[in-house]
C-alpha cells in the first residue's frame, strides 16, 4: 500500500504554530495511554496533538499535574541504539538538545509497529529572523559539531552515509537515463512534474553526481546533523535547541553541509536585502571562517539530493512525497543559483 511520507508539520511545512490544540481520537488515545502508563509514573494525563490527522503518527503534548511532555509516534524506527549514543554524547557536551525520557519504544497499533519517543516539552518559538537567534543557532551548532568531532561510533554513521551515497548515485544515473529517453514513469505519480522540469533535471542531476564525487575528498569529515532547517530548531530562554537526531545517525560529511542548510533555510528566507545577507554571513563566518566558500554549490547539492530522496522513497519504500515538496526543492535550487551569480 502506498502511503504519503510522514512529516512533522501538515503539508510538510518547515515550521508551524506550536499550539498543541487538536483533539486526539479515542482509539489513538487508548493506545497511547496504554504505552504511557508503562513508561511514565503517571496515572492520569491529558493529551492533545499538534495537528489533525487520521493517522496515529504525529506529535503530541502530554500534560499531567504540573508537568508537560512531548510525545512523538513514527513509522520510521531508525537506529535507536546509535541515536541514543549520539544523544548521550551531546548531553555530556552541554549541547542544547531536546532532553529525552524515552527513546525508541515500540508500540503496536492495528497490527502495525510504531516508534514512540517521550521528551521534555520545550516551550519556545521557531525562528523569527532575529539576529540574536541566528547567533545562538550558529553558536549551538558549533558546539554540536565539536561534540561529535571525535565521536567513537563515527564509523557506523559513515557506513550509513556511504550506503545512501551509493544508492543516490545509482538513482541519479537511472533518472538521467530515463529522462534522456523522455521516459517519466520512474517518477510514478510525479510523472507530470518531471516532464515539466525535464531540462532542469538533466542539468541538475549530472551536477549532483559531479559535486558529490568531489565532496568525498573533503577534509575534516565527521558526524553532522544533516537537516538544520527551521522545523528542527526551537528558541527559548536557553537559546537555540537542536532536535531530531534521526537524520544524524546517517549524516557524515564536512560541516559545510549543515552550514549550507542553515544559511539557505534561515538566512535567505523572505527575500532579505543584500545588506541583511551580508550581515548574516558575517555571523556565520565568526564561528566558521571558511564556511561561506562555495556555499551555493552545497545548497544546490542539498536540493537535488532531496529530489533524489523523494523518488527513492516512492520506488523502494512505497512512500509518496507531496508534489509541493518537489517544487520546494526546485525553487531552493534556483535560489542557490541566483545567490551564486
Amino acid at each position: 500500500m502506498i502511503k504519503t511520507l510522514e512529516y512533522g508539520w501538515p503539508g510538510a511545512r518547515d515550521k508551524g504554530d506550536l499550539a498543541y490544540s487538536n483533539i486526539v481520537s479515542s482509539i489513538h488515545k487508548d493506545c497511547i495511554f496504554e504505552a504511557v502508563i508503562r513508561l511514565l509514573p503517571k496515572k492520569e494525563f491529558d493529551i492533545t496533538r499538534l495537528h489533525e490527522s487520521s493517522e496515529i503518527t504525529g506529535s503530541y503534548k502530554i500534560k499531567s499535574d504540573d508537568e508537560e511532555y512531548f510525545l512523538r509516534i513514527s513509522e520510521r524506527m531508525g537506529d535507536i541504539e546509535l541515536e541514543s549514543s549520539i544523544y548521550q554524547k551531546l548531553i555530556e557536551s552541554g549541547v542544547n538538545v531536546n532532553k529525552s525520557i524515552v527513546i525508541g519504544e515500540t508500540i503496536t497499533f492495528e497490527s502495525g509497529d510504531y516508534r514512540l519517543d517521550i521528551r521534555e516539552f520545550l516551550r519556545g518559538n521557531h525562528f523569527q529572523e532575529k539576529e540574536s537567534e541566528l547567533i545562538s543557532l550558529v553558536s549551538e551548532l558549533k558546539k554540536f559539531h565539536q561534540a561529535l568531532r571525535n565521536y567513537e561510533n563515527a564509523h557506523e554513521v559513515q557506513s550509513n552515509q556511504n550506503k545512501i551515497n551509493q544508492a543516490h548515485e545509482k538513482q541519479a544515473k537511472d533518472l538521467i537515463s530515463e529522462l534522456e529517453k523522455s521516459n517519466y514513469e520512474i517518477f510514478f505519480e510525479r510523472e507530470n512534474w518531471a516532464r515539466s522540469h525535464k531540462y532542469w533535471l538533466l542539468e541538475s542531476l549530472p551536477f549532483y553526481l559531479e559535486m558529490s564525487k568531489k565532496y568525498l575528498n573533503d577534509k575534516e569529515m565527521q558526524v553532522i546533523h544533516g537537516q538544520i532547517q527551521p522545523g528542527n530548531i526551537i528558541f527559548n530562554d536557553n537559546g537555540a535547541n537542536i532536535f531530531d537526531l534521526e537524520t544524524t545517525v546517517k549524516s557524515f560529511g564536512n560541516v559545510s553541509w549543515d552550514l549550507a542548510y542553515l544559511f539557505q533555510r534561515f538566512c535567505l528566507i523572505n527575500n532579505p536585502t543584500n545588506k541583511e545577507i551580508s550581515s548574516r554571513m558575517k555571523i556565520i563566518e565568526e564561528y566558521y571562517p571558511e564556511a561561506m566558500r562555495n556555499i551555493a554549490d552545497r545548497m544546490r547539492v542539498i536540493s537535488i539530493y532531496n529530489i533524489i530522496s523523494a523518488v527513492d522513497y516512492r520506488i523502494n519504500d512505497n512512500r509518496l512525497v507531496p508534489e509541493h515538496e518537489f517544487s520546494k526543492f526546485y525553487n531552493l535550487d534556483l535560489q542557490a543559483q541566483e545567490f551564486k551569480n
